[in-house]
C-alpha cells in the first residue's frame, strides 16, 4: 500500500522554525561579527565633543587603579583644561594630595599667569601650611599657621627656602604690625654681600634679632658693611641676656665694627642703661648733634660711658678748635682722677740757671689774653728767693717765669696753663 507523504506545506514550516532556532543558539554564544551601531551620546575620538551637562567617569575598583588616564607619546599635552571663568582642573581627595604632578627630568608643578597682580602659584590653608617646599623625603609634617614654609636637611650648605634677584630683592619680609623676617636658630639671620643684611623701618626698629644662646643678628660682608639698620627709633635693635650688639672687623686698622649715623642732627650712637625701657617706649632725651651718647642712673657706681684699656688710653678726645672733652656737674664733681695726671703741653717744669731770675718758655700751645699760668718753685733757690710773677706773650704763645732774686743754684720750676 502506498503511503502519501505529508502536505508540502507543513514540512516547509518545521523546517524553518528549526533552521531559525539553531541560528538563534549559535548566536547567544559566539561574539558579534560587527560594531554595534554608534550612541549619539558617547564620546567621539578626534572630533569636538559638545555637552550641556557634566560627563563621569567612575571606577568601582576597590583596587588601586586609574579612573581616567590620558597619554601622550608626542610632544604635545597629554591632557589640557580650559574654563572662561572658573578653575579650569579642579581636583578633590578625601585623604590624600589634591593635585600631584611628577616629572623625571623636568619641575613636578609649574604656575603661569600673565598678570601682573597675580601669582603663578597660589596655596591656602585656613589653620596649616599655604605652600610648603621640602627638599627630602619623606617631606615633614606641615606647620601651623604659615605661608610657606621650606624644609632641607641634606647638610650645613642645605637651604631651606632661597630667594634670588639680579637686581631687586631676593626675599622680602613685610608685617604691618608684627615681624617682617623673624629668624631663628644659632644664627637668627646671617646676611651676606655687599651689604649683609639691611633693615628699614618708619615706625619702629630696622632690624631686630634675638637669641637665646647665639647670636641674634650676624652680618658679614667682605668689602663693605655686615649690617645696616635704618629708623626713625632705632636703626638696629638688639636684646639679649648677655651682648646686645657685638660688631667685628676684619678689615685694615681705618675700618671700624660699628658705625652709628645720625643723618641729620641726631646722635650717630646712644647707649642706655638701667632706664627700664626700651626701643617701644619713651627713651632718656638724647643731646643733638651727639656722635655717641651714652647714659645710667642706677647708682652713683653707675657710668654712662666707659673707656678701659690695660696698656693704651681708655678714652681718647680730640678737637681742631672746640673743646675736646666738657665735663658739668651740678652738685658733683666735674672731674675726678684716680693716679698721676699728666698735662702734655699744657704742664711742664723748666730750670732756672744759677745766677739768673727768669726762664722763657714756649709750650706749644695757643696763649691768649685769658690763659692763667701757675708756677712753683720745686727746690730751693737761696735765701727767700720764690716765683714773683709770670709774664704772657700771646703774640709768641709763650711765657716767662721771674724769681724775686737771681738763685744761687739750678732750681727747677713747675708750671701750669689754665683757660
Amino acid at each position: 500500500m502506498q503511503i502519501e507523504s505529508e502536505p508540502r506545506g507543513r514540512r516547509a514550516f518545521l523546517a524553518a522554525a528549526i533552521g531559525a532556532g539553531l541560528a538563534s543558539a549559535i548566536a547567544a554564544v559566539r561574539p558579534p561579527e560587527s560594531v554595534r551601531a554608534a550612541d549619539p551620546n558617547d564620546v567621539v575620538l578626534g572630533a569636538a565633543n559638545v555637552s550641556a551637562t557634566t560627563t563621569v567617569i567612575t571606577n568601582s575598583q576597590a583596587e588601586a587603579t586609574t579612573a581616567f588616564r590620558a597619554v601622550n607619546t608626542g610632544t604635545g599635552v597629554a591632557l589640557e583644561a580650559t574654563a572662561a571663568s572658573s578653575p579650569a582642573v579642579q581636583a578633590t581627595s578625601a585623604n590624600h594630595v589634591g593635585v600631584l604632578g611628577t616629572s623625571t627630568l623636568r619641575e613636578g608643578v609649574v604656575g603661569e599667569t600673565a598678570s601682573g597682580s597675580r601669582a603663578g602659584v597660589v596655596g591656602s590653608s585656613p589653620q596649616g601650611t599655604g605652600v610648603m617646599g621640602a627638599s627630602a623625603n619623606p617631606a615633614p609634617n606641615a606647620k601651623a599657621r604659615v605661608g610657606v614654609f621650606g624644609y632641607a636637611v641634606q647638610g650645613e650648605d642645605s637651604i631651606g627656602v632661597f630667594g634670588e634677584s639680579g637686581q631687586g630683592t631676593g626675599v622680602h619680609g613685610k608685617s604691618p604690625n608684627g615681624t617682617g623676617t623673624f629668624g631663628q636658630g644659632s644664627t637668627g639671620v646671617h646676611g651676606d654681600g655687599i651689604t649683609g643684611v639691611l633693615g628699614s623701618s618708619n615706625i619702629g626698629a630696622g632690624v631686630e634679632g634675638a637669641s637665646v644662646n647665639s647670636v641674634g643678628v650676624y652680618g658679614h660682608s667682605d668689602e663693605r658693611i655686615g649690617v645696616v639698620g635704618s629708623g626713625p627709633v632705632a636703626g638696629v635693635s638688639a636684646t639679649s641676656e648677655e651682648v646686645g650688639v657685638f660688631a667685628t672687623s676684619l678689615a685694615s686698622q681705618t675700618h671700624p665694627a660699628l658705625i652709628g649715623n645720625g643723618k641729620f642732627a641726631g646722635p650717630g650712637v646712644a647707649g642706655f642703661s638701667g632706664t627700664g625701657k626700651d626701643e617701644t617706649n619713651q627713651l632718656p632725651s638724647v643731646p643733638d648733634r651727639t656722635g655717641v651718647y651714652g647714659y645710667a642712673a642706677q647708682s652713683s657706681a653707675a657710668a654712662g660711658v666707659v673707656g678701659e684699656t690695660t696698656v693704651g688710653t681708655g678714652v681718647v678726645a680730640k678737637a681742631t678748635s672746640g673743646t675736646a672733652v666738657k665735663a658739668t656737674s651740678t652738685t658733683g664733681f666735674a672731674l675726678s682722677a684716680s693716679g698721676r695726671i699728666k698735662l702734655e703741653k699744657a704742664a711742664g717744669v723748666a730750670t732756672i740757671t744759677a745766677g739768673t731770675n727768669n726762664v722763657l718758655l714756649a709750650p706749644g700751645i695757643d696763649i691768649t689774653g685769658t690763659s692763667s699760668v701757675i708756677a712753683t718753685l720745686n727746690g730751693s733757690a737761696g735765701g727767700t728767693t720764690t716765683v714773683q710773677r709770670v709774664q704772657i706773650y700771646t703774640a709768641s704763645n709763650q711765657i716767662r717765669i721771674w724769681l724775686t732774686a737771681n738763685t744761687t743754684a739750678d732750681v727747677k720750676v713747675a708750671w701750669l696753663v689754665i683757660g
